[in-house]
């Protein structure tokens, strides 16, 4: 099949267009970190569904605008697409809702207050009983692990008994 060096200029074209997307479907991602403070597992598994995503878009993009045929220059366009997104408006967007997610921290910090003061009166006054639970608690497995230890010694102990008892035995029967 002959491609024309026109239609391989548009596939370029589109899929540099195509890299910008995926900057923008990224920053999807980012926002959501900001809005949740994500820890190192739930980044994970938002970088493998976005790569998992973009592996899919990436190849519904080739069949679609190039018939299947797999070029490096189009993972390249589309790789040149995304920083360009990245260094220059992705910039912007992201301190934009940077901004934006610390004013919706904040208003949420500010109308939960109550609710936090509600919750921290209630968990003073149920401090003495949780702590009387965690003491007994404490003691109980403190004297389980005690108990485990002596029958741990007496298992060993009837175990060296019978060993003995066996040799003794062995010893009566070989005279």
């Amino acid at each position: 099949m002959e491609l024309l060096l026109g239609k391989e200029l548009a596939v370029m074209g589109y899929a540099a267009l195509f890299g910008v997307a995926l900057g923008m479907f990224y920053d999807l991602f980012r926002i959501l970190r900001l809005l949740m403070r994500s820890k190192a597992a739930a980044v994970f598994v938002q970088d493998l569904l976005f790569f998992s995503i973009t592996a899919l878009l990436m190849s519904i993009f080739v069949f679609t605008f190039h018939s299947g045929w797999l070029r490096l220059y189009i993972f390249v366009c589309a790789a040149a697409g995304a920083a360009l997104w990245y260094m220059t408006f992705g910039r912007v967007f992201y301190r934009l809702w940077r901004r934006v997610a610390d004013k919706i921290r904040h208003d949420i910090a500010v109308l939960s207050a109550p609710l936090r003061r509600i919750w921290a009166k209630f968990w003073q006054k149920t401090a003495k009983k949780r702590l009387k639970k965690r003491d007994k608690r404490q003691k109980n497995s403190k004297n389980l692990f005690h108990f485990r230890k002596k029958h741990t010694i007496i298992e060993k102990s009837k175990y060296a008994y019978a060993q003995i008892e066996r040799e003794s035995r062995r010893d009566d029967q070989k005279t």
